[in-house]
């Protein structure tokens, strides 16, 4: 068990920087499992092209890591908003293709190049699209 522990401590960072990076920010979810431990495990007990199964997904954090450690995720979720929160997280999106989305729109100086989408990770404006999409117009 020692053994263990001490490889655990040594591979995992729980600070608050390591918990946001790619799109885990995206949304507030309390019960998070913290991405560098689902990173750690899915490094330990599985290789690039495995398939990884994640029963309640939640917010997703098991789908973003499984994608950005070159596996294939499968998740499957009852909660509809939890559902549409991980797929906008998990969904794959072509850098170009938000970069044209956005072609012709003012950015801020301090976007720096490449805009929202290097900055922030490439799922971003897909999430809203689908969020907005799926909440429909807007009720004042």
């Amino acid at each position: 068990m020692g053994t263990l522990t001490a490889a655990v401590e040594e591979d995992l960072d729980f600070s608050p920087a390591g918990h946001i990076y790619a799109t885990h920010g995206l949304h507030a979810f309390a019960a998070r499992c913290p991405p560098p431990l689902v990173d750690w495990a899915i490094r330990r007990f599985t290789s690039p092209g495995d398939v990884v199964l994640d029963p309640m997904v939640g917010s997703g954090t098991t789908l973003v890591e499984a994608c950005l450690l070159r596996r294939r995720a499968c998740g499957v979720e009852i909660d509809p908003l939890d559902r549409l929160v991980a797929k906008a997280k998990a969904t794959p999106v072509d850098p170009e293709a938000i970069d044209d989305a956005g072609a012709g729109r003012t950015r801020s100086p301090s976007a720096g190049r490449g805009g929202l989408a290097r900055r922030r990770g490439p799922q971003v404006l897909q999430v809203v699209g689908d969020l907005r999409a799926e909440l429909g117009p807007r009720r004042v």
